[in-house]
C-alpha cells in the first residue's frame, strides 16, 4: 500500500511538473492581400509579391516583410518588430508606430507620415522618399546613389537624424527640406 501511494503521489508530481512547464510557442505568420481592420496579429505579417495589404488600428506583435512589387499601407496601427523589404511598390507609413527598425532596399515610393520609428531606419536604392511630421529615434542611413535629389520634402523637429546624417542626398539638403523647426 506504501508503494501505491509513493507511486501515486510520484505520478501526480510528475503531472504538474508537466503542466506548469513552458510550451515552446511558434508564432503566427499571417499573410496579408486585402484590407485588416481592428485587430491584434500575434506573429509576423507577410505581404506577398504583387499584392496591396492596408491596416487599419491593427496591431503586429511581429515581423513586417514586403515582397517584390507588394505595397503595404498602415494607418493608425502598431509594429512591434521591424519592417524589411526589397523591390517593393509602395510602403505608406501613417500615424504608425514601428518599435524596431525599418530596412527597405531598391523600392518605388516610401510615405512616413505622421509616424514614429523606434530603431533605425535604412533607405538603401530608392526611388521616391516622403517623410513629414515623423520622428525617427534610432539612426537614419541613405548611402549614396546614382540618382541624386530622392528626398522630395521632409520636415522634423530640432534634432532629427535625417538631417545631420552627412550622406543624405550626398551631403546636400534640398531647398523644400525643413530642418530644426
Amino acid at each position: 500500500m506504501k508503494i501505491t501511494l509513493w507511486g501515486l503521489l510520484a505520478a501526480l508530481l510528475m503531472m504538474s511538473f508537466a503542466t506548469v512547464a513552458p510550451v515552446a510557442a511558434h508564432p503566427m505568420r499571417v499573410s496579408c492581400t486585402t484590407v485588416l481592420t481592428d485587430m491584434v496579429i500575434q506573429g509576423d505579417l507577410v505581404v506577398p509579391e504583387r499584392s496591396h495589404c492596408e491596416l487599419n488600428n491593427v496591431t503586429v506583435l511581429g515581423n513586417v516583410r514586403i515582397h517584390d512589387g507588394a505595397g503595404f499601407t498602415p494607418y493608425d496601427s502598431r509594429i512591434t518588430g521591424s519592417i524589411t523589404g526589397a523591390q517593393f511598390e509602395l510602403l505608406q507609413l501613417l500615424n504608425t508606430t514601428v518599435d524596431g527598425r525599418i530596412r527597405l532596399r531598391g523600392g518605388v515610393r516610401v510615405e512616413i507620415v505622421g509616424a514614429t520609428v523606434a530603431g533605425d531606419l535604412r533607405l538603401n536604392d530608392l526611388y521616391e522618399v516622403v517623410v513629414l511630421e515623423s520622428h525617427v529615434r534610432g539612426s537614419a542611413y541613405r548611402p549614396r546613389d546614382k540618382r541624386p535629389g530622392r528626398i522630395l520634402r521632409h520636415e522634423c523637429g530640432a534634432r532629427c537624424p535625417l538631417c545631420e546624417q552627412p550622406r543624405l542626398d550626398r551631403g546636400r539638403r534640398r531647398p523644400d527640406d525643413v530642418c530644426g523647426k
